[in-house]
């Protein structure tokens, strides 16, 4: 399970990766706004927040004013990977981002 401290609790996951561009500088990106996007990139995918990783945050190379964002989210399996991956619109996804104040 997430947060879990065991070996023994561990499980083998497939990952969804979301890369997401933002009107953000990098060192604009705060904390508060990094939690704000997992809890958006979790509602969006319908899944919990503990299972959603924001593996990199990088400015984009031809703009300092925009921030790319690289994001992971565990599932159990292939099948489940493909029904996260299908929920996850860019209608959707923008929805969520803006209910929480994020460009």
């Amino acid at each position: 399970p997430p947060g879990s401290n065991s070996s023994n609790d561990c499980q083998a996951a497939v990952m969804v990766e979301v890369t997401v561009a933002l009107p953000l500088s990098k060192d604009s990106f705060s904390t508060s706004q990094e939690t704000d996007f997992i809890d958006a990139l979790a509602a969006a995918a319908q899944v919990s927040k503990d299972f959603v990783y924001v593996a990199q945050v990088a400015a984009m190379r031809r703009s300092t004013a925009s921030v790319q964002v690289i994001s992971d989210i565990a599932t159990s399996s292939s099948d489940r990977a493909q029904q996260v991956a299908g929920k996850l619109t860019l209608e959707r996804l923008s929805t969520q981002l803006t209910a929480r104040d994020l460009p």
